[in-house]
């Protein structure tokens, strides 16, 4: 799933994934793309059309390793973070991939983050 916020002074909005191009071109605001348990088919392609993110980030994204990371790129900061979740069965690390960019996040994590829900329904994005 996708969610794209688009935050900027005069407010929040949430708009539609076919959307991100015009967003990503404005002069005002902070885009927020946040995938969750999207599959590669469909990761790969987005990312690739509308960011300037180097293929081997982009590999690295769709794959769960579980180790933090931090790279610098020429405009762009790469993250992978591992989160911490107690289930029935055990704990979990969720990995978080993010991108951050002057005027933009990019989050993408397979399983739903807790957090992401939270913010995103006071955002008024809570689909």
């Amino acid at each position: 799933m996708a969610h794209l916020t688009h935050i900027k002074p005069s407010g929040v909005s949430t708009h539609a994934l076919d959307t991100l191009a015009n967003l990503l071109a404005l002069d005002e605001g902070y885009v927020w793309l946040d995938l969750s348990g999207a599959d590669v088919d469909t990761v790969t392609p987005l990312l690739e059309a509308h960011f300037d993110f180097h293929p081997v980030v982009i590999e690295d994204a769709l794959q769960e390793t579980h180790i933090p990371k931090l790279n610098e790129w020429f405009d762009y900061v790469y993250l992978i973070l591992a989160g911490l979740r107690k289930d029935e069965d055990g704990y979990r690390f969720p990995e978080v991939d993010v991108f951050l960019g002057e005027r933009y996040l990019v989050t993408y994590h397979q399983q739903s983050i807790e957090c992401f829900d939270r913010l995103r329904a006071v955002l008024g994005d809570d689909e």
